[in-house]
């Protein structure tokens, strides 16, 4: 499945999209449609008869959210690099790109510098000042395995009445 055209578009020209292949992926796409197909099974169980609405949170190492409307993506948090999106365990996640023009100029990191920071040296491991995982770092960790892997894999359904024509 893909994005809404007004999700996966950048803006810039359709050129310069075009010719460098410029749009938003997501990272975690299979992620997302097994919690989909599994939580719409549960949804029609339920008796519901309306696509069901889903928010899928996957906690990797690059975490990402993605709503869904029955097995239809419609939005997500990750981009085309580590550097749009949530914060990983050693990315930044979504940042100014002022930020990383700092870095590399003023900081004096240069661009191969300035990238390495902000993709292996920062999120969740720059935070606490040490590399470690979301499973060790994250108040998950004081649940059991089994319990920590069904919060990891969480998808949520929600039902809203029928919106009402005016």
């Amino acid at each position: 499945m893909d994005l809404p055209p007004r999700e996966r578009t950048y803006a810039v020209s359709p050129e310069l999209a075009h010719k460098l292949a410029l749009r938003r992926w997501g990272y975690h796409g299979l992620y997302h449609e097994a919690a989909s197909l599994e939580a719409g099974r549960g949804w029609r169980k339920r008796g519901f008869d309306q696509p069901a609405r889903i928010l899928s949170v996957c906690l990797e190492a690059q975490p990402e959210i993605a709503a869904v409307l029955g097995r239809r993506p419609i939005t997500v948090t990750s981009g085309a690099t580590p550097l749009e999106g949530l914060p990983g365990e050693t990315n930044s996640g979504e940042i100014d790109p002022a930020v990383a023009l700092a870095l590399a100029g003023e900081a004096g990191l240069g661009p191969e510098g300035a990238n390495a920071l902000l993709v292996g040296g920062s999120g969740l491991s720059g935070l606490v000042a040490t590399v470690c995982a979301w499973a060790t770092c994250s108040p998950v960790r004081a649940v059991s395995a089994p319990v920590r892997a069904k919060f990891c894999s969480i998808a949520c359904c929600w039902h809203q009445a029928p919106l009402r024509q005016h």
